[in-house]
């Protein structure tokens, strides 16, 4: 079954927060665990396998600057491009003259 890019629905709130916990476990963030989605971010992606969220991208839109909020792909799932195709449609998704930038966190252990 390939993997589907796709925009959050709120049905995949509970396999989104669990793909966003195991995603930070090895990282500095492995403490920021939400219990709710926020519904904030102006572009919410997922990439889903089957019924599992495998990849999240949240993007906030301030006037014409657009900043990656959360990125996280699921460790079982890592080195399959779909951070990338998570980007892509991102930059699909926003219209021409948003800028789409990032800020540099700080990686796993």
């Amino acid at each position: 079954m390939p993997i589907e890019i796709r925009i959050y629905d709120p049905t995949d709130e509970s396999s989104w927060l669990r793909c966003r916990a195991l995603s930070f476990l090895s990282t500095c963030f492995y403490d920021d665990v939400w219990t709710k989605r926020p519904a904030t971010p102006t572009v919410q992606l997922v990439a889903a396998h089957g019924g599992t969220i495998v990849g999240i991208l949240d993007v906030e839109v301030e006037r014409e600057l657009a900043t990656i909020d959360t990125v996280a792909t699921h460790p079982d799932y890592t080195d399959q491009g779909i951070a990338s195709k998570l980007l892509a449609r991102a930059r699909a998704e926003l219209p021409d003259n948003i800028r789409l930038i990032a800020f540099e966190g700080v990686g796993g252990v």
